[in-house]
């Protein structure tokens, strides 16, 4: 494996690891703050969530001796941010979620289980995929309306990065984000807080 390493397969290892969290970290942000969660348990989630892919990405390829990385569900991320805060708050929520991790392990580990979830039509499958993503797909036309000074250089950047090539647009489009909110950020509560 160490033989394999070159600089354009550290690059885009590194590009696939930065394009992978990026694109989906304020749907997972906008998920557990949905929830229930607070700040602090917003970025208590992140943290192990990021610790938890990075650990078995480096796991999984060196068991399996295959190239694989491990990511969030964004999916399930978009879920949580389009439905209604549960009873127990964000308690009951992560409860939820510890119990579907379950499932899908034991769903792994018992080949009937996996068997019949393989047996889902995939166009019911993509269905209820859609059904979940469809908002998250327009989120973007309607901030385009709403806010467009915010979004034209997001937007511009990403466009861009797909004429120079394909692989930079998300990269260009997550730093011109960056950048937007440096650049409007309300820092008053922020420095509310400090004094």
């Amino acid at each position: 494996m160490i033989r394999d390493l070159s600089a354009p397969a550290i690059y885009m290892g590194l590009l696939a690891a930065f394009v992978g969290y990026a694109a989906s970290f304020a749907i997972v942000l906008a998920g557990l703050k949905a929830a229930g969660a607070t700040d602090a348990q917003a970025a208590t989630g992140l943290f192990f969530a990021a610790i938890g892919m990075g650990v078995c990405s480096i796991w999984l390829p060196l068991v399996t001796r295959i190239p694989a990385a491990v990511a969030w569900s964004t999916p399930g991320a978009a879920f949580l941010a389009a439905a209604a805060v549960l009873p127990g708050g964000f308690a009951e929520a992560v409860g939820a979620m510890i119990g579907c991790a379950v499932l899908i392990v034991v769903t792994g580990f018992v080949p009937a289980l996996g068997r019949i979830v393989t047996a889902i039509p995939k166009p019911i499958a993509n269905a209820l995929l859609a059904g979940v993503l469809l908002k998250l797909c327009f989120a973007p036309a309607v901030a385009l309306g709403s806010i467009p000074l915010l979004v034209m250089p997001v937007l511009a950047a990403w466009l861009l990065g797909l004429v120079w090539h394909r692989l930079a647009a998300m990269p260009l489009a997550v730093i011109a984000f960056v950048v937007v909110l440096l650049f409007t950020a309300d820092t008053s509560a922020a420095e509310q807080t400090l004094t």
